[in-house]
């Protein structure tokens, strides 16, 4: 079982108000408070960015293995076929 501070269940929840995924990965689309940039809680925006960097790497790195499992299976099914031309020979 995992346990959070509370602090970084309310960044969690705040993460999921404050961004969306988009083509080229997690966005901050809004701000936690009313005001501008440097209106904003200095440690919560600090934790969002740590779980915007995280989530974007985790994207990257499902990516990157999806991609190499289809590289693995193009592989195997070229080998099947050379393999299959050289038995009917």
């Amino acid at each position: 079982m995992r346990w959070f501070t509370p602090e970084i269940e309310e960044g969690f929840a705040w993460f999921t108000w404050t961004h969306q995924l988009t083509e080229t990965g997690w966005q901050r689309v809004a701000l936690p408070r009313a005001g501008g940039l440097g209106e904003q809680p200095g440690r919560l925006m600090e934790l969002l960015e740590v779980f915007r960097r995280t989530a974007n790497q985790v994207l990257d790195e499902r990516t990157k293995a999806r991609q190499h499992a289809r590289d693995v299976a193009a592989w195997r099914a070229e080998r099947e076929r050379t393999e299959r031309a050289r038995a009917a020979r």
